[in-house]
């Protein structure tokens, strides 16, 4: 039986973007570096970060863990954890000030 993609969170307001997830940290890896050294790269930083590609889609958290991860390597793969760590943060951040204040 084959995975139903899980459902993204509705855009912020003044982001313009979907939530971040491991599927965006995939395409950015793919681009670098092919379909099949890009799924290795990334099962290698969930194993590292502490999860299993099974219970995707992940928390803001879990995927923080694996820009951290990829962060920490050489290369190209430094920069698109960096660069995934930073929309991350940004998205986090908007949401934050886009919730409802709470009296």
């Amino acid at each position: 039986m084959a995975a139903t993609p899980a459902a993204r969170p509705m855009r912020i307001p003044g982001y313009g973007l979907p939530a971040p997830a491991e599927a965006d940290l995939l395409l950015a890896l793919t681009r670098q570096f092919g379909a099949e050294r890009a799924a290795t790269v990334l099962a290698e930083a969930l194993q590292a970060a502490g999860l299993r590609a099974d219970d995707a889609p992940f928390p803001p958290g879990a995927l923080a863990r694996v820009a951290d991860v990829l962060a920490q390597q050489d290369g190209v793969t430094r920069v698109i954890g960096r660069s995934f760590a930073i929309r991350l943060a940004t998205y986090l951040l908007l949401r934050r000030r886009s919730a409802p204040s709470v009296p």
